[in-house]
């Protein structure tokens, strides 16, 4: 995959989540020396997250998104792309592009040649969403007044927050119908849980 590609793709929230639960299982993949099937990649993300609502909807046709997140950020830490693992089940091969390659193959034979012993299975969410910002957003020399963060990095700190702190409240149908509200006062600078106080009744 080429990174030029990779970097210019706004991925959403739901992409960086699922690419953090794929990250894992292709690093393991590695270590095996052993390629898998997007039905399989999906297969045990849902078994490894039976709680998490955007891993038990992801189904195959929209994995390839996922992918290039996990590209990005693997080309930018210089470790091998481990998406070249991730194949189709009928012809055994990747039916992504990777032109930074020769072929699929060549890319897997550097991920089987790397010492991954060393390389944590934990996705930089926060590297794939700045990878995924436009282009002019790093280049532009006028700082913003007033200075907000990023919609897309608040909402994934929003996710992440519900995610390890409060898990039920990835589930509370409040926390979607206001989450507008809550990211917005996180760009302006309040902590996910100091934004969900704001905004939620208290009990």
């Amino acid at each position: 995959m080429s990174t030029a590609t990779a970097t210019t793709r706004k991925f959403t929230t739901a992409d960086i989540a699922l690419a953090a639960a794929f990250y894992p299982i292709l690093i393991d993949q590695a270590k095996r020396r052993e390629k898998i099937t997007y039905g399989e990649l999906i297969k045990q993300a849902k078994s490894r997250h039976p709680d998490d609502p955007e891993v038990q909807a992801a189904v195959a046709v929209t994995v390839g998104r996922k992918l290039d997140a996990i590209g990005a950020c693997a080309s930018a830490k210089g470790l091998p792309d481990v998406t070249s693992l991730v194949v189709n089940a009928t012809s055994g091969e990747c039916t992504r592009n990777f032109p930074d390659h020769d072929s699929p193959e060549a890319a897997r034979r550097q991920v089987y040649a790397f010492d991954w012993s060393a390389v944590a299975d934990e996705f930089d969410a926060a590297l794939a969403a700045t990878l995924a910002a436009p282009a002019s957003a790093k280049t532009s020399k006028k700082p913003a007044a007033p200075k907000l963060i990023a919609e897309f990095e608040a909402a994934q700190q929003l996710y992440l927050y519900c995610k390890h702190t409060e898990p039920k409240l990835m589930l509370n149908p409040l926390v979607q119908e206001r989450k507008d509200d809550i990211v917005a006062l996180i760009r302006r600078g309040s902590s996910p849980e100091a934004a969900l106080q704001q905004v939620l009744p208290s009990n």
